[in-house]
């Protein structure tokens, strides 16, 4: 067997490839059979916006571990897009937004009196702190 024999040339992008670069009886390589299958399926997907849809909204009911997995680690990778993109919606959205707080609220009684305690403990904090600015500026003045 020679190496020539070990080589066989793609109908697509016309290179010569080892034969191991080849499904079995197919005259394409792999990597070009996988650039046509993504393109059928991304056609395919433009033809069919609605059955895309419902598809990922199908697989997103199934697997809704996965979807917050995925979700927290795109949060937890961009921070400061996830901050921004929240506060957009919370504007977009004022009614819907003070609504789920409220609920929220209201289903956790314990974990709200925790947040207003610590909110009035941050309050006193920078009350003291404006109070150590003033004072330390009116020492200033004076000399």
């Amino acid at each position: 067997m020679t190496p020539f024999d070990q080589l066989k040339r793609c109908s697509a992008c016309k290179t010569a490839k080892p034969r191991s670069e080849f499904y079995d009886r197919r005259t394409k390589c792999k990597t070009c059979c996988a650039e046509r299958s993504r393109a059928k399926k991304l056609a395919w997907a433009k033809a069919n916006p609605e059955k895309v849809r419902a598809i990922r909204l199908a697989w997103r009911r199934a697997n809704p571990e996965k979807v917050r997995a995925i979700h927290l680690a795109w949060r937890r990778a961009n921070p400061q897009l996830h901050r921004a993109s929240s506060a957009a919606w919370r504007k977009a959205n004022r009614e819907r937004a003070r609504a789920d707080s409220l609920a929220r609220a209201k289903a956790n009684p314990e974990r709200q009196r925790e947040a207003n305690a610590k909110r009035s403990e941050m309050r006193r904090e920078l009350k003291a702190l404006a109070m150590q600015v003033q004072l330390y500026e009116l020492k200033s003045k004076l000399g």
